[in-house]
């Protein structure tokens, strides 16, 4: 299990749904995907508790590459979708 870090629902698009981005740590993430190499499609499945506290559960499809940084080495995963 990988905890969000932050996480803020709003209407970005005017449809009348909030959306609802998460952002997970960079630890988090290598755990998830750190084994994976290149650019990669993960099948995933995600599920967390609302602020009602309804519970929330979906399969999400995820595109990872991962970033290097030349001055701190390879970075975890970071998903783009």
């Amino acid at each position: 299990m990988v905890s969000v870090k932050r996480a803020i629902a709003s209407d970005t698009d005017g449809d009348g749904v909030a959306e609802l981005p998460a952002w997970f740590s960079r630890a988090g993430l290598g755990v998830l995907f750190g084994e994976l190499h290149g650019r990669a499609v993960v099948n995933a499945h995600l599920e967390g508790l609302l602020t009602d506290h309804r519970r929330f559960a979906d399969p999400v499809t995820l595109t990872c590459w991962k970033r290097q940084d030349p001055n701190s080495g390879p970075l975890p995963y970071r998903p783009i979708r």
